[in-house]
């Protein structure tokens, strides 16, 4: 299954879905997110998804107020961003998910971050996620005011 959200405004709440085998040509394997403010992704499972291009289970493209929390990313695959892409995001909150086994073609074998501004990223679990050229969990291009604990 895959879903794709585009429009501005209301509030996007993910909470409590799994995600499982979506297959999308370019980005956003299990869900696409795009020109949306104040999204919460909590307490779901993303596993097996994969795309050809960024984000095989969560693609985010110019959002802001993002919070990305007690999630599960199991076995998801792209060429950036194996479990996670955002792409010119701000107020980014990543915290207490688990990633295991995503995988990258190229950078962020769990997350792959492009042109974004303020990011947070705490107290999560990492375990052998695979980037074949770089950053096997966190990979980041061009983005600014970024706190990794």
């Amino acid at each position: 299954m895959r879903v794709f959200i585009a429009n501005k405004g209301v509030k996007s709440q993910w909470n409590g879905d799994s995600l499982i085998h979506g297959i999308g040509r370019t980005r956003g394997g299990g869900v696409f997110f795009e020109k949306k403010t104040d999204i919460e992704i909590s307490r779901s499972f993303f596993g097996f998804n994969h795309v050809q291009m960024d984000g095989g289970g969560i693609y985010l493209y110019n959002c802001s107020k993002i919070s990305i929390h007690h999630n599960m990313f199991i076995m998801n695959g792209a060429k950036w961003g194996g479990a996670v892409y955002l792409e010119k995001c701000s107020d980014i909150h990543i915290f207490n998910n688990c990633f295991l086994f995503n995988f990258a073609i190229r950078d962020g074998g769990a997350i792959s971050i492009s042109n974004c501004d303020h990011i947070e990223i705490a107290n999560n679990a990492w375990l052998f996620n695979i980037a074949l050229r770089s950053s096997r969990n966190i990979d980041n291009h061009n983005s600014k005011k970024i706190l990794i604990e």
